[in-house]
């Protein structure tokens, strides 16, 4: 078996959407040159970090509790991302079709290409569904992987995206960074109780 060689920016790809130790202690907030953030996962800007918790009132910053609607408008490079996969028709319908009362937490990075291409391929999932019996939050972080207000203390988050699935308020299980999968069909199967536990394709 050959050793698998990667080059510098696959490596850099992989590790983009993890902590960053070298990131300040406040959240980190992206500069205007909005694709080479979000491609690269390391830019970063000398403006100060939004108030804690508070989703940002400026278009750069998104730590804290996050609504796809603000995402879509205004975080670079997330409007323009959807579509550069198809989407799982069979396992986004059935998304519509699990039982009732279960809750998925997204902790995302608007500056991780991850984030970008798995949480709007979500997105898209959600739209095919004929209904969504299931609540979704969005948790922005910094490239420290915090929240801001919100508090990720216990959750163990390593990654980002990280999608969290409870039911009757215990973890079921979670999908780290990238899924084995798809994301569609991945949460399908933790939402159905089909696998529990960590999915990753990396981790």
């Amino acid at each position: 078996m050959f050793p698998l060689i990667l080059s510098p920016v696959a490596a850099l790809a992989m590790m983009a959407c993890e902590p960053s130790s070298q990131a300040p202690d406040t959240p980190a907030v992206l500069t205007a040159q909005s694709d080479e953030a979000v491609e690269a996962c390391e830019e970063e800007s000398d403006a100060p970090a939004p108030s804690p918790g508070a989703e940002a009132r400026k278009g750069e910053d998104f730590v804290g509790e996050l609504e796809p609607e603000s995402v879509r408008g205004r975080a670079p490079g997330w409007a323009e991302a959807g579509g550069k996969a198809p989407v799982d028709e069979a396992a986004a319908r059935a998304l519509g079709q699990v039982a009732p009362g279960a809750q998925v937490k997204v902790v995302l990075g608007t500056w991780c290409s991850d984030s970008v291409r798995e949480v709007t391929r979500f997105w898209e999932a959600l739209e095919l569904a004929p209904q969504v019996p299931f609540g979704v939050e969005y948790v922005g972080v910094d490239r420290k992987l915090g929240g801001g207000d919100v508090d990720l203390a216990g959750l163990d988050i390593i990654a980002v995206p990280t999608f969290i699935v409870y039911r009757d308020g215990e973890e079921v299980g979670r999908v780290i960074e990238r899924p084995p999968g798809t994301i569609e069909g991945d949460l399908l199967a933790l939402l159905t109780g089909e696998r529990r536990g960590k999915l990753s394709a990396t981790r």
